[in-house]
């Protein structure tokens, strides 16, 4: 078994992409690809116990290409309530497993190494299965975070706009440890502009407005 042999990835993929305008961003081209693969194809090789991308239609257009990279695909009936609903069902289906990887599908620069470096981090932690290891840029804690299975209750619990961003502030006050990143590798694509800026490779100009 490797490393994340014992870890659920959860990649949330329902979001409504109200900000993206009329176009479903997930199927939007990202240098080539659906923008809504990126994060599943680069993490998939890394020997997940298990891997779900969370999605609000069962038929949605990259389902083909997260099933052929190993994802199951749970379908969410409850997606425009919030990313609530979205992170309860991920929890839900890690049941069994020691943690849960949280990832967001509308972040396609977050590396491989960056996932393994996290894994490590909670394998290491002195604070076992209350562990939560977050992503963080600078001052902010951002997703992707791995949250422990005593934290697996709390998460299915979740709803309406209860989403990853509050659970991270929460972790402040509770067994956090970080894992540092270039800030370049978490923008997040909410706006076309934003798309259109990464496909030049603008991403630095996009991180003085970001964060």
């Amino acid at each position: 078994m490797t490393e994340a042999g014992d870890i659920c990835l959860a990649i949330l993929a329902a979001g409504a992409s109200r900000r993206f305008g009329a176009t479903d961003k997930l199927t939007a081209n990202l240098r080539g690809k659906m923008l809504g693969l990126h994060a599943a194809e680069n993490f998939a090789p890394l020997g997940f116990g298990k891997a779900v991308v969370i999605a609000a239609h069962a038929d949605h257009p990259c389902a083909a290409g997260w099933n052929a990279a190993g994802f199951e695909i749970i379908f969410n009936p409850l997606a425009d309530s919030g990313m609530g609903s979205s992170v309860a069902a991920a929890a839900s289906g890690a049941e069994g497993l020691s943690a849960l990887l949280i990832c967001l599908a509308d972040m396609p620069f977050v590396p491989a190494s960056h996932i393994l470096n996290m894994i490590a981090s909670l394998h290491r932690s002195n604070h076992g299965t209350q562990a939560i290891i977050a992503s963080r840029a600078g001052s902010r804690r951002l997703p992707p975070a791995l949250f422990a299975a005593a934290h697996f209750g709390r998460l299915s619990a979740l709803k309406g706009d209860r989403g990853a961003h509050e659970l991270l502030a929460d972790s402040e006050t509770v067994d956090s440890e970080m894992v540092d990143i270039d800030a370049a590798k978490l923008i997040d694509i909410d706006r076309p502009e934003t798309l259109a800026a990464v496909n030049c490779g603008h991403n630095g100009d996009l991180l003085r407005t970001i964060f």
